[in-house]
């Protein structure tokens, strides 16, 4: 049997991948009141930069983000996320990654394809761990057709 900070560095990365998973469905369903809550309030960053589709920091300019270039530009959503390494656990902050592929069908009839990873920064608020960083390198060419032009 492990010890207490052993068993809570599991639960802690147990939730962590929890909140990783959250991130993707609700993405892929359009749900952007309870994504939003995935952040912390201060000054969280989402850069996409490295597949040409910026960097967002802040609440406001985050969620702006996805309302209006996700969840505007996008039909259908799909982000399969695996491969979850969860590090540097305290009891305030954690960093890990995980893969993502995305395939999605965007309202001009185009589609989207990438395999990426997330290099992420989690920060505890309240006994809930939240984003306070999210960013996006690219694994293969991505196929983002007119959202990057």
């Amino acid at each position: 049997m492990g010890t207490p900070t052993d068993i809570q560095a599991m639960l802690d990365c147990r939730e962590i991948v929890e909140l990783t998973s959250r991130y993707a469905f609700l993405v892929d369903t359009f749900q952007l009141l309870p994504l939003m809550q995935l952040w912390v309030d201060d000054e969280p960053t989402f850069d996409e930069s490295r597949v040409d589709l910026g960097n967002n920091t802040g609440l406001d300019n985050i969620r702006r983000y996805f309302e209006e270039f996700v969840f505007g530009r996008m039909a259908k959503l799909a982000h399969i996320t695996t491969n979850h390494i969860v590090e540097d656990i305290t009891e305030t902050s954690a960093r890990g990654v995980c893969t993502v592929l995305v395939e999605g069908e965007m309202r001009t009839g185009e589609t989207l394809h990438a395999a990426a990873y997330y290099d992420d920064v989690y920060e505890r608020v309240d006994d809930t761990w939240k984003f306070k960083s999210r960013t996006v390198y690219p694994l293969t060419t991505p196929q983002l057709g007119s959202l990057v032009s």
